[in-house]
């Protein structure tokens, strides 16, 4: 959530990672998007966003409600890849999503040694726990 000129927004993101397959995870990042405009995700929505109500200031309050993710929603798809992808071309099923354009936004990451890099991150999980439960 967020707040602009004290107006209540909410951030919908989507992280997909892939060595190969970028254009792919995107296409499926923005299906999410899709569902979020069509309704499919309005019960999870409303009852996670309805926990941050008592939190916020008195005079947004009022403004968590079903409209918030639909009047009010900013998309941020998260790709991390390796293989080369053109990000910049026409992707029409992005373009018809109802939130305007300035409330969409591609975060890309390339990562020359993607394996290497997760294994990293592997190996760093399993060195902060004392002991892995299977």
């Amino acid at each position: 959530m967020y707040v602009q000129a004290d107006v209540l927004g909410v951030a919908i993101g989507e992280n997909k990672t892939t060595c190969s397959y970028a254009s792919k995870n995107l296409g499926e990042a923005i299906k999410l998007f899709v569902e979020v405009e069509r309704g499919v995700h309005g019960p999870d929505l409303r009852a996670k966003l309805s926990a941050f109500r008592y939190v916020l200031p008195s005079h947004l309050q009022d403004q968590v409600k079903d409209a918030l993710w639909t009047d009010n929603a900013s998309y941020l798809p998260m790709i991390v890849y390796q293989d080369e992808y053109d990000f910049l071309r026409e992707r029409p099923t992005l373009a018809k999503l109802g939130q305007p354009l300035e409330r969409r936004r591609v975060i890309v990451v390339r990562l020359s040694g993607f394996h290497a890099f997760f294994d990293a991150v592997a190996d760093a999980m399993r060195a902060a726990v004392e002991e892995v439960v299977v």
